[in-house]
């Protein structure tokens, strides 16, 4: 969690597309202080795609970046607006911004009711200080058994300043 697909009507490279999926986890990881093994990216082309704008036929709003998200208390709307932004320049610099590059719309939709990432439940918007302290010793044991994911997800709670402190709790 969350689930971003970016969808293009335009040909995007494998270079593209790793750099769109590192900026968006880097961003969204920023933004919400979310681990980066839970922020997922998916591509689609949609170059044989019909879509519709005012019911006509139309094929210039087909690049969409649009984003599964748990919405909650401590996110605000201007958070949304200053990640949307973000994403809009990531998509410029990373893909242009003429014809048919030209990023047609940015969605987030919130209120996911329930995920599961990596076999465990995901906590509420905010909730993974709980999450890490309660599922620790399951992630411990799926890293020290060579899981690569969980491997650099605890290296990643080690490195990061935002978690440094929680980490040392859980193994505490």
């Amino acid at each position: 969690m969350p689930l971003w697909e970016i969808s293009s009507i335009c040909y995007l490279s494998e270079e593209q597309q790793d750099k769109l999926a590192q900026a968006v986890t880097s961003l969204h990881s920023e933004k919400f202080n979310v681990p980066t093994l839970l922020v997922n990216v998916t591509f689609t082309n949609v170059a044989t795609t019909n879509a519709y704008v005012a019911g006509k036929r139309s094929r210039a709003n087909l690049n969409m970046i649009k984003g599964w998200l748990r919405s909650g208390p401590s996110r605000t709307k201007d958070d949304y607006d200053d990640l949307n932004a973000s994403l809009a320049r990531a998509w410029e610099e990373i893909v242009g911004s003429e014809g048919v590059h030209k990023l047609g719309g940015i969605f987030m939709v919130g209120g996911v009711l329930s995920a599961r990432e990596s076999g465990f439940l995901v906590p509420a918007a905010g909730g993974y200080p709980g999450w890490i302290k309660e599922n620790y010793v399951h992630l411990k044991q799926r890293a020290d058994a060579g899981e690569e994911l969980m491997v650099e997800f605890l290296h990643e709670l080690r490195t990061r300043e935002c978690f440094r402190d929680l980490l040392a709790e859980a193994e505490g």
